[in-house]
């Protein structure tokens, strides 16, 4: 079930700049529940080509900044409320409905509401977290009528969602070496 107002109201911006084996499965996923879905980071041609024919938008770029590359893919789309993910997140049905009943809330200011995460690491889930600590969480922004160039997380208000994403990182110390190159 494709909830209409939650497709309608929300554009997905997914930052994409670890491996592809998981970014066509989380774009199918999501495409289930939203219509407006951008991924932005560096270019893969043939899997750029397979999002674009699903009817998702490819935004080229080399940064390796999560946050640069959602300011990205937001400037490039005009909406009141973001879902920002990474391009190896999952949400889970919990989360959907919570983003649903989220936007219809709709706050008078900019609004952040963070997602709990669940992270598998080298195959292995995590107890604790483990996370670049400069990297800005998973999360729906309610930007409202407010146009910022730079997202500021800490002055943004911030109230939680139901739900949890599972985000998949690394899974063999030849990917940590590469990603841990270029943050």
């Amino acid at each position: 079930m494709k909830p209409s107002s939650v497709n309608q109201n929300v554009s997905v911006i997914l930052a994409h700049r670890t491996s592809e084996k998981h970014l066509v499965d989380v774009f199918i996923e999501l495409k289930l529940w939203f219509d407006n879905i951008t991924i932005v980071g560096p270019d893969c041609s043939k899997t750029s080509e397979q999002i674009k024919s699903l009817n998702g938008k490819w935004i080229d770029t080399e940064s390796c900044s999560i946050q640069d590359l959602w300011e990205k893919g937001m400037q490039s789309t005009n909406s009141s409320w973001y879902l920002l993910l990474e391009s190896s997140e999952y949400i889970s049905a919990v989360l959907k409905e919570s983003i649903a009943e989220t936007i219809n809330i709709n706050p008078s200011r900019p609004t952040w509401f963070p997602i709990k995460r669940e992270i598998f690491f080298l195959k292995q889930r995590l107890k604790y977290p483990l996370e670049w600590t400069h990297d800005p969480k998973p999360g729906l922004l309610f930007k409202g009528p407010e146009n910022f160039k730079k997202i500021d997380f800490q002055r943004i208000e911030k109230k939680v969602l139901k739900g949890k994403s599972i985000y998949f990182s690394e899974t063999t110390l030849a990917e940590i070496i590469t990603n841990s190159i270029h943050r």
